[in-house]
């Protein structure tokens, strides 16, 4: 949404000198879904070695935590899983919702009027 107010002068412009407001959407959903695709596939990069950091070195609770947890029958550790399906499902899902939160700019898009959108 920052995006879209942020450039609906720029987006006025355009429209203004002859581009279809239609084209104008499909760019900015184009735009939109490979920055999401680059930021989900690079966070995923940077949380791998994490990932792994704390599975070899797993978060160990002492003291009262401890006891609570050995209390509830669980070991007092907290290690991390290693890389398995759900890493990869769970990068799908940001994805699906990077498209659906493309809907509401597409749709301040088609509304806008060149005249609101010059005067931003």
């Amino acid at each position: 949404m920052m995006m879209i107010s942020e450039r609906m002068r720029e987006f006025g412009v355009m429209v203004a000198i002859g581009m279809q407001k239609k084209l104008l959407s499909r760019i900015v959903t184009i735009e939109m879904f490979f920055i999401g695709l680059v930021g989900t596939f690079l966070g995923m990069l940077a949380s791998i070695p994490l990932i792994v950091w704390f599975n070899h070195y797993p978060i160990r609770f002492t003291g009262e935590n401890a006891r609570l947890y050995e209390d509830m029958g669980f070991d007092p550790v907290m290690p991390t899983a290693l890389i398995e399906g759900y890493f990869a499902w769970q990068g799908v899902i940001i994805l699906i919702m990077v498209f659906f939160a493309c809907y509401f700019p597409l749709k301040k898009i088609r509304n806008f009027t060149v005249i609101e959108a010059l005067r931003a």
